[in-house]
């Protein structure tokens, strides 16, 4: 995912919009591609809009993988997190649970590479999980998936194209996989 960095000014800086809405991508934030949808004739329309309900069925069929992959990934470093602690009670935070583990097997090689391995994979989970979406469509009909999250300075954008999620799942689940692997329940 391509992260923009936070923002507390407006949202364009003077650029003409693409549409009407507050927060409509500018011209020259398009490729040629996404702007010929846009200024496509007649009955294109229809069939623009039928590739925009495809493309927002597909980017929320990749968010809900991508979330049961972290869930996945959160109860395995939660489960061992609690056998190492020996029944101490635990972080609350995600954050804090994966940085407590990491201590407790950084003397243990594959479970800390694991473990430093789901962090990276991880490391969008807050837009994923938490982040209010926008779909465009280009006139291939690939679709570009921009979503916005607060943090600790604001609001912070991040994009994601059709392409890059579908491999960004795999290594997702690749990461997931190796953790289970080493963190057996």
């Amino acid at each position: 995912m391509r992260r923009a960095t936070s923002s507390h000014s407006p949202r364009h800086s003077g650029s003409k919009s693409i549409g009407c809405r507050e927060g409509a991508l500018t011209r020259s934030q398009l490729s040629g591609d996404y702007e010929f949808a846009m200024n496509a004739h007649g009955d294109i329309a229809i069939l623009f809009k039928e590739a925009h309900r495809q493309a927002i069925d597909d980017a929320n069929r990749w968010r809900g993988r991508c979330v049961n992959q972290i869930a996945r990934g959160e109860l395995i470093i939660g489960q061992a997190l609690l056998k190492k602690l020996g029944g101490k009670s635990m972080p609350l935070l995600f954050g804090q649970r994966i940085a407590r583990l990491a201590e407790l097997v950084k003397s243990q090689p594959k479970q800390a590479k694991a473990l430093e391995d789901f962090k990276l994979q991880a490391s969008d989970r807050n837009f994923i999980v938490h982040g209010a979406g926008k779909i465009y469509v280009d006139s291939h009909g690939q679709w570009l998936l921009t979503l916005e999250a607060l943090d600790r300075d604001g609001v912070s954008r991040s994009h994601v194209s059709q392409g890059e999620a579908e491999q960004s799942v795999r290594e997702l689940k690749s990461a997931v996989d190796r953790l289970s692997a080493v963190f057996p329940a």
